[in-house]
């Protein structure tokens, strides 16, 4: 919710010990415009914390202009 998440999916691949987590962000100056982050893991909580760091990384970069 910090990060501005509102949607988001985490599910079990066809390979059975792989997750994958999504998510979709609106840009802050355009909302038209939809980011999407995933990445997988053989853990669900991996799957997530690679998403958070993206998403961070991509917040951060947004902010500095």
């Amino acid at each position: 919710n910090q990060l501005g998440v509102q949607k988001y999916q985490l599910s079990q691949t066809e390979e059975s010990f792989v997750f994958l987590f999504a998510c979709d962000l609106t840009h802050p100056d355009n909302p038209r415009i939809t980011h999407r982050f995933q990445a997988e893991a053989s853990e669900p909580l991996q799957a997530v914390t690679k998403v958070i760091q993206q998403v961070e990384t991509w917040s951060a970069q947004i902010n500095n202009r």
